[in-house]
Parts: structure tokens; sequence; C-alpha cells
């Protein structure tokens, strides 16, 4: 008897195990289903990508205040290489790893005087998601994530986050709108010190950047602002180029990592910063001694390093970039033929349904049919390992033809 989740059962979900392109759930009884989800958008090789897991036996932890590792080393100079960075900052997580670029864009932006708070504002976007630690949460553009803002400031209004509209909604002229925002609160342009936003939103629902914020962006970063591209979700080849700036012809000043990165095998993230960043870092204090105010006991782990290197070597290798725009064209070109809204790029799609409660129904069915994915508000994310084959491409649109 197929088995029919309540939205309840559906939340109490086990995961007991996960092989290739399925996983294992249980709800009373077991079940594998197809995954179209990545894990949580983290594993784009497949699950237990043995290349991946080969290296973890040689791995060791190295202390990362003080000394450095040969697998770190090589892993950043070759994230440098491909973005044109200069220097990579480890962490375990995608939240840390927005934290750290956060404060690296203040002191850089603050230079000869840490004390000047008045360089601090973050503008960023209604409706993203950028992580669930500290600094994170304050540029995140969720309103229920408003509830954590008084344990750093009673008045909501004077705290360094500024938000730009929901790209999704927005019609207007965003330049006037972030002028009459930052009029309304007394804020000067010359305040902000920097500029996050993710490629491709990915809790929004997969929405991309409209031409006039991209606009807005290259014009604030002239203007000195520092530019973060939070590529958490979307860096690594998961929009069909090897990072989702490409898609607009931008260079940021930081590129942040995770998720994808280890291909969910160990907790690991980076941020990337570029030339100019460093030289407003290394002029932000006189002496070297606690110039760098960042770490975490896991940063730039060997093992983690290892791992990173080999999806890596993977994506390059298979030229698994290209595969993922091919694969994200075909089903893109199969989904529209369905009649469906389907926005994102490359295998980091959305579908948008008329509510959420209809997307997260559709979610519900799918799982009938044994696909596992994951609802984002009014969107069905759309989110499949790069080596997914073109026969379970083709079984994703028949079922969901079914379901819908």
């Amino acid at each position: 008897m197929t088995k029919v989740f309540t939205q309840y059962e559906l939340n109490e979900l086990e995961t007991v195990d996960a092989e290739g392109h399925y996983v294992t759930l249980r709800n009373g009884s077991e079940r594998r289903y197809l995954d179209f989800n990545s894990g949580y958008w983290c594993v784009p090789l497949g699950h237990r990508n043995r290349e991946v897991r080969s290296v973890f036996d040689k791995g060791y932890y190295a202390r990362p205040f003080g000394s450095t590792n040969p697998h770190v080393e090589k892993f950043a100079e070759t994230l440098c290489r491909l973005t044109n960075g200069s220097k990579v900052l480890f962490s375990t997580t995608g939240s840390e790893a927005v934290d750290d670029a956060i404060r690296l864009a203040w002191q850089s932006r603050a230079r000869d005087n840490l004390c000047n708070r008045g360089v601090k504002y973050v503008v960023s976007l209604k409706g993203g998601y950028h992580g669930s630690t500290g600094l994170a949460l304050y540029v995140d553009g969720f309103r229920g994530y408003d509830s954590y803002l008084p344990l750093v400031s009673e008045d909501m209004k004077s705290h360094f986050s500024v938000k730009l509209p929901d790209p999704l909604k927005f019609k207007g002229d965003l330049e006037d709108t972030l002028d009459e925002e930052l009029n309304k609160r007394e804020i000067d342009r010359s305040k902000i010190a920097s500029l996050i936003f993710e490629p491709v939103m990915g809790a929004r629902g997969a929405v991309s950047m409209p031409d006039k914020y991209i606009r807005l962006f290259e014009k604030l970063q002239r203007d000195g602002v520092v530019l973060i591209a939070d590529e958490v979700s979307t860096g690594l080849g998961r929009t069909g180029k090897m990072f989702g700036y490409e898609h607009y012809d931008l260079q940021p000043d930081m590129i942040v990592l995770g998720k994808g990165i280890t291909n969910g095998e160990f907790p690991f993230a980076v941020s990337v910063v570029n030339n100019r960043i460093m030289q407003g870092i290394e002029d932000s204090q006189d002496s070297d001694y606690g110039k760098y105010l960042y770490g975490h006991t896991y940063s730039g782990h060997p093992t983690g390093s290892m791992m990173a290197s080999k999806v890596l070597e993977i994506i390059q290798r298979d030229s698994l970039v290209d595969r993922v725009r091919e694969k994200g064209e075909y089903l893109t070109e199969q989904l529209n033929r369905e009649g469906l809204a389907v926005r994102g790029k490359g295998l980091f799609l959305g579908i948008e349904f008329e509510n959420s409660k209809k997307a997260r129904e559709i979610q519900i069915r799918l799982m009938e049919q044994g696909i596992s994915t994951n609802s984002e508000g009014d969107t069905l994310m759309v989110v499949p390992p790069y080596t997914i084959s073109y026969d379970e491409l083709d079984l994703f649109v028949r079922n969901l033809r079914e379901v819908i």
C-alpha cells in the first residue's frame, strides 16, 4: 500500500541511508527515494561518492592558529586562481563564512579607525537567506528572524542592515528606493560597508537577480562598497557556471562558499577575498598582532581541505559545470512544455505554484511517488545532483505531471 504522508509526518521523516542519487527514509517503514534535493543542496556528486570518501582516512587535525598545512594551502591556491582572489579564510559552515565576510568587509572599510562604528551598514535583500549565526541573521531577509534582533539592538531601525526590496515583487526605481530608505534613517551612502547578495536566491524560490539590481550592485561597488557574493548554495557549478556571479559579468570583492564544497561529507566553508579588501585590512591596524581576529577551532581542517580539493577536481575533470548547464536547459524545457512556471539557473530551479500550500502538497504527492524534493514558500525546488541522468530527469517530469 502506498504511504500517504501528512505534512506533520513529512517533517518527522528519518534519513537512515543514502547511496548515489537515492536516500532511504523511514516513517514507520523504510523506502528509497530519488533525491531531487541533493541532500539539502549540498551533495552535487551523489551520496557516498567513493572518490571523495577515499581521502577521509588520510585526514588528520592541524591547529588553525599559528600554523598551516599543505592541503589547505593547495585548495586555497586553486580557489584564488578560479576567482581572482587573494586570500581565503576558512570556517566550517556557510553561516560562519558569511559572518567572517561581513566582519572582514567592515574592517577593510574602517581601515585605520576600527572604532569608527559609522561605516557599518550592510545592504541585503528582502527574501534573501544568508545563515543562522549572529551577523548572518541580521542580513537575512526573512521577517521571522527579526525576533532575534533585540538581543543586540532594542531599536530595530538602528541595527546595521539595510534591505533592498524583494526582487520577485519590486517594479519601481531601485536606486531611488534605496536613497529613500537611507534618507529615512539618516544614513549616508559613505557609511555602507558592504552589500551581500545571492546570485540565485535559494530560500526565496530560485530567484535570479534582475538587471537593475546588478546595475546598482556595480555602482555601489565602484563607490567603494564591498560586494559579497553568497555562493553557499550556488557555487562550484550548481547554476551551470562555476560561480553564480559569472552569469552577471560581476567580479565580487568576496565570495562565500559552503554546502556542496565537500559533497556533504565534512563541515567546511570558505570566504575568498580580493587584493582591495586585503589592503584595507592591512591598513586597519599598525601592528600585525591581532590584525586578523577571525578563526575557528576546525578552520582549514586538512580532511575537509582534501575533500574539497577532490570535489573540485571531479567537477573540472568530468566537465560537470557544462553538464549542469545542459541538463538544466533540458529540464527547464521539459517543465515549460508542461505549462509550468520555472525560474532559476542550471540545476538550481524552482517551480512556482499559486501558494505555499499547493507547493507543499505537490512535494508530499511526489514523496508518495518515490521522489524527494523540498518546497520554499510557493515554490517547489528542483535541485538534483550534477550526476543525475536524463532518464531520471524524465522520470521526475512524468511523476510531476501525474501528481499535478
